[in-house]
């Protein structure tokens, strides 16, 4: 009886896990370990960061979306507290960010808070296309590399999509939105990704 009951809970494990993860979407902490070395490969992030990147994770009150990006903060802050975290020679912090804290959310209210908190890359954990259109607006105007976990968020202006494809992790970059942003990949990083204008 203890080995059905074992194995009943094993199989809900395995499928509760498949159900949580959206389709096409890489592990958190995957995700986060591909953006830390992508961020290696800009050029001009010293000049846009000042003294530390700051990573901030935007995401909303919905379940799934709250999780994944908790598990980016706590995969961070590990990297971190093994002292074995920097991109370009540069400390980084990491400022979650939950959507329903922004009040009121508006354009004007995102560009103060990004530049009280200095934001410097934004990790976007939403499938919202409206208020992904606010945030890149913002990434743009204040020169934020933006990262996601949806490629037809680059058709909205985000630079950056990790997704999986055939259980692999795969990179796509929207060129226009990275010099929009102020980004400077190196030929190296660019050979590894998908391109898209």
């Amino acid at each position: 009886m203890k080995f059905k009951i074992a194995l009943f809970i094993s199989i809900m494990v395995l499928v509760h896990g498949r159900i949580a993860r959206a389709e096409n979407e890489v592990p958190a902490d995957l995700a986060t370990a591909i953006m830390l070395k992508a961020l290696n490969y800009d050029r001009s992030l010293e000049a846009r960061s000042g003294d530390t990147v700051t990573i901030g994770i935007f995401f909303s009150d919905e379940i799934h979306q709250k999780k994944y990006a908790h598990e980016m903060y706590r995969g961070i802050n590990k990297h971190k507290s093994d002292g074995k975290l920097s991109v370009r020679s540069l400390p980084v912090d990491v400022k979650m960010i939950d959507k329903d804290d922004i009040r009121p959310f508006t354009q004007q209210t995102l560009v103060e808070k990004f530049k009280e908190w200095r934001i410097s890359v934004l990790f976007i954990v939403l499938s919202d296309g409206k208020t992904v259109d606010d945030l890149i607006t913002v990434t743009t105007l204040l020169k934020i590399n933006s990262f996601c976990l949806e490629k037809h968020f680059l058709k909205h202006g985000a630079t950056i999509a990790i997704i999986e494809n055939d259980n692999k992790p795969q990179l796509f970059i929207n060129l226009d939105a990275s010099k929009n942003e102020g980004s400077d990949y190196s030929g190296k990083f660019l050979s590894i990704c998908e391109k898209m204008q």
